[in-house]
Parts: structure tokens; C-alpha cells; sequence
């Protein structure tokens, strides 16, 4: 009986196996101690999360021979629930190897001397009758694997026979391309999860994650404590590569183009262009916050104690839109992150199939939150939040509900991922004409000038802002484009238009 590689197996052309080692090589030498101390301390229940979190969909072997998941057990058996959570060597031994070892090295030797990736779908081709869907229209090819871009490579020969000839000139390094997309499909996916393993773990291994909602403040406090949390954000951007990397990274990766629409189609998922918008969006965003928060305050001291019956009801309704306008973007952006695939709550929504005319899409909700009052009550009341129906004061019996059902089944809690938790956090409940009217203009002249935003030289590749100086030069960047596109700095725009 004979294994076919599935169609979910298969390997996209455009994925490199040198760029995957190269990202993996970078984290080792940068946080490789890091992962390594946070793996240790973790149970066996962290360490499966982290796996799980780690392949995009849940889907893990259970064991190296686990005859599930379309035969993944022939590509990658080492990655397993069963190995890889009982021991942590199991996984730091994999990572360090997999890092420091040129790729050469790793075809031919695998961990601790063992099985080379050759070898290891040698074993399997033996053993299960492992075979490429295309090994007939492959019989004239022979791939490479030789040190740097050319690893992996395959050449087109005149016959079957002088594919032969070729592959016993260098027999090492050159195998039928049959054998050798094999080899490269275990690499490729052994290598993505790696790369996206080290993440959750340093994502679930936060001492700063959030866990639970902050204790209910007054109005003035808490209007005071979130505009300094944001301007310690902002001035973290600034200053810290790290955080605004990670910043882009979240907004360049949450995007509503990555949304499936009604007929499952997504946009183009690595086009550079779009992380000039993201640093954008995650300055822009901050910087807004500031400026909101601080109108709010300066509103809620205005009418702390004011008697006269004439301005009094103003400044409440400019108090009501401010809150209930923040109200809604904060419930864009939850609704925005519950979206992404593979979270619990992906699956609820679409994108709309056309932007509007400043190029934005929208995404919106699929059937009625209703619909799980029975079989999900959780992501009822999460969907309930995202619904564009209910209103602020709606919105806080829904948390409560929330909150409720939490407090009975703990393990719901930790459906949601990190930054869903924190957009989830700035969800507040304040519900909301001048200010109003004139941010809508302001927003709609920053979106107008997106389009012309190009700050590739400081974030192409991704993490590039991580590099010497390259945070400064980029924001230096922004700032210079801002001032061109409407003739001053974003904080002075907001600070115009509180004064105002």
C-alpha cells in the first residue's frame, strides 16, 4: 500500500527553506535562552498549548506514529504531543540543532546524531510506500542540496536515464526531485512551526500577558490612567525597537484583507506594501487614543460640578459622541482580531468583497451570535460585543454575562489569544459633536494619504526594525510624510483639534 504526499502536505513554491532557517537561526541567537528558560518552567499542559498554537490550525500528532493528520507522521514524527511535552529536552535539543546547523548538515544528520532529513524519508518511502503525487512527471528531475540559494533546487535532465547519471555523480547532495520535494516538504513544515513555536512561547510565557479585566475605576481615574498607559505606549514605540516590530507585526498580520470573503478568497498575504500602512496604523493609533482620552478628561472636568442649564447639556452630548465614537473603534478593533483564523471565533466572519474608496475593507458578521446561545454560549456573548446592534449600555449587561460565565467555566478563558484579551480590555463602556465631526475629517484625510505611504527601506524584511538605528529612522520617516501630507506632526493635528 502506498502513501501520497495530501494536498495539505504539498510545499508553496514561494516558501524558502534558507529564509526559514535564517529567521530561526536569528531568534535562537536572540531569545534562544530566553525560550529556553520559559520551556522548562512550563507543564505539559503549557507545552501542548504552545504546540497546538504553534501549526495554525490545533492539529498535532499525538505520538511519532500517529496514523492521523494525512500522514504527517511521515514527514515530521519528532513533532508530536506525546515527545514534546513530556521532557523539555526533547524540544530544546530540536531547536538548538535546528538553528545553529547549517542546512547541508541537516540533510544528511539529524539531532544528536541521528536520522539526516534524507535518511528520515528514506525510512518512510521503505516503510509506507511514501511517494510525491507527481513522482511520474518528476522522473526526469534531480534536486540539490547544495549550501546557500540554490538548496532545493531542481533541474530538468534530457532522460530518466541521465537523471540517473547526474545523481550518481553527486550522489550526497542530489536525489530524484521525487524523493527530493519529500525532503523539502518535511524541512519546510518542520522549520515554519518551529519558527512559530518559539513565538508562542514567548507569547504564553509573558509576565506581562493580560489576565483578568482591570478593577472598575472612577470615571476621572480611569479616563487619567488610560491616557497615561497610552502615552507610555507611544513613548515604548519610540524608543523600544522590539515593541514597535511587534506593533507592525500584530496590525500587519490582522488585517481585513486576510479575511476570507463569501466565497473563501483572501488577498495577497506578503505583500511589503502593506507594512508601511502598519506602522502608520500602530503610531496613529496611539497617538489618537492620547488625544481622545485627554478631550474626555478635560470634558469630564468641565462638567464636574457646573450648574448653568444652557452649557451643561452640551458638553454633556459632546462627552456622549466622544465616548460612544470611541466605544465603536474599540469594538472594531475586538471584532478586527477575532477574525484571524484559527481563533475560536474566525470562522463567524467575512470581509465584504469590495473597499470603499479609500481602499479599506470591511468585515462584518456571518449569521445571527444567537445562533450559539446553545451549543457556544461563550462566543454568543463574545459575537454579542462585536454586533453592530448593541449599544454601549448593551454592551455592559454582555460583559457581565461574560464575566459570569468565566467565573463558572474557567478553561473559557483561555480561548482568547493575548491581543484579543487586550483589544478586548480596551472594549470600555462609554457611551457617546464638534470634536466628533472634525477626528472624522482628520481620519479620513489619513486614510486618503495611505495609499502614498512607502516606508519599505526601514521594515522590509519583516523584523527589520529590530536592526541599529532602524526604529528612529523609520518613525523619522513617518513623521517627515505626515508633515508633507497635511503640513504638521500627528500629535500637533489631535492637539489642534482638543484646543479647538
Amino acid at each position: 500500500m502506498s502513501t501520497e504526499v495530501s494536498e495539505g502536505f504539498r510545499v508553496d513554491g514561494t516558501v524558502s527553506i534558507p529564509d526559514l532557517h535564517q529567521d530561526l537561526a536569528r531568534k535562537y541567537r536572540n531569545v534562544g535562552s530566553k525560550v529556553e528558560d520559559i520551556w522548562r518552567a512550563f507543564n505539559p499542559r503549557q507545552r501542548e498549548k504552545a504546540l497546538r498554537e504553534s501549526t495554525g490550525d490545533g492539529k498535532v500528532l499525538n505520538h511519532s506514529r500517529d496514523p492521523g493528520l494525512a500522514g504527517l507522521r511521515c514527514f515530521i514524527p519528532e513533532y508530536n504531543i506525546r515527545d514534546m511535552t513530556t521532557t523539555p529536552e526533547h524540544f530544546l535539543d530540536i531547536f538548538r540543532y535546528r538553528s545553529t546547523a547549517p542546512l547541508v548538515k541537516q540533510f544528511c544528520v539529524g539531532v544528536n546524531d541521528g536520522p539526516g532529513d534524507r535518511e528520515t524519508i528514506e525510512k518512510f518511502i521503505t516503510a509506507y510506500d511514501l511517494r510525491h503525487p507527481k513522482h511520474k512527471v518528476f522522473a526526469k528531475e534531480v534536486t540539490t542540496f547544495l549550501e546557500g540559494d540554490r538548496y532545493g533546487q531542481s533541474y530538468q535532465t534530457e532522460s530518466a536515464a541521465a537523471a540517473r547519471e547526474m545523481i550518481a555523480v553527486a550522489p550526497t547532495v542530489c536525489v530524484p526531485r521525487s524523493k527530493g520535494e519529500l525532503i523539502i516538504t518535511r524541512q519546510t513544515y518542520l522549520l515554519q512551526f518551529l519558527n512559530h513555536l518559539v513565538e508562542e512561547v514567548l507569547d504564553l510565557g509573558s509576565d506581562s500577558r493580560a489576565k483578568d479585566a482591570p478593577p472598575k475605576k472612577k470615571s476621572e481615574a480611569q479616563c487619567v490612567d488610560q491616557k497615561e498607559s497610552l502615552e507610555d505606549i507611544l513613548f515604548l514605540l519610540r524608543t523600544e525597537p522590539v515593541l514597535l516590530d511587534h506593533a507592525v507585526q500584530n496590525m500587519y498580520y490582522s488585517r481585513p484583507e486576510l479575511v476570507p470573503d463569501d466565497k473563501g478568497r483572501v488577498l495577497p498575504v506578503m505583500t511589503d506594501e502593506y507594512l508601511s500602512v502598519a506602522l502608520l496604523d500602530s503610531v496613529n493609533n496611539a497617538i489618537r487614543g492620547i488625544a481622545t482620552w485627554e478631550y474626555v478628561g478635560r470634558l469630564l472636568a468641565m462638567v464636574e460640578g457646573l450648574t448653568d442649564k444652557a452649557k451643561r447639556p452640551l458638553i454633556l452630548q459632546e462627552l456622549t459622541n466622544v465616548c460612544h465614537m470611541e466605544y465603536r473603534r474599540a469594538q472594531g478593533i475586538f471584532k478586527r482580531q477575532l477574525s484571524l483564523a484559527p481563533g475560536f471565533a474566525s470562522k463567524k466572519f467575512r470581509r465584504t468583497p469590495n473597499p470603499n474608496y479609500h481602499t479599506q475593507w470591511k468585515i462584518t458578521m456571518k449569521g445571527r451570535p444567537e445562533d450559539c446561545t446553545v451549543t457556544d454560549p461563550y462566543l454568543h456573548y463574545v459575537l454579542r460585543l462585536c454586533h453592530p446592534d448593541t449599544s454601549p449600555a448593551a454592551a455592559v449587561q454582555w460583559i457581565q454575562k461574560l464575566d459570569d460565565h468565566n467565573a463558572r467555566h474557567q478553561q473559557d478563558r483561555e480561548r482568547m489569544h493575548e491581543i484579543q484579551i487586550t483589544a478586548f480590555g480596551d472594549l470600555t463602556i462609554i457611551s457617546g459633536l464638534l470634536y466628533v465631526s472634525r477626528l472624522t475629517d482628520l481620519d479620513t484625510e489619513i486614510d486618503h494619504h495611505k495609499a502614498k505611504a512607502d516606508f519599505g527601506d526601514f521594515l522590509v524584511p519583516m523584523g527589520n526594525l529590530l536592526e541599529p538605528d532602524m526604529n528612529a529612522r523609520a518613525l523619522a520617516a513617518l513623521d517627515d510624510f505626515i508633515v508633507d501630507t497635511t503640513g504638521a506632526r500627528l500629535g500637533s493635528l489631535y492637539e489642534d483639534i482638543i484646543q479647538e
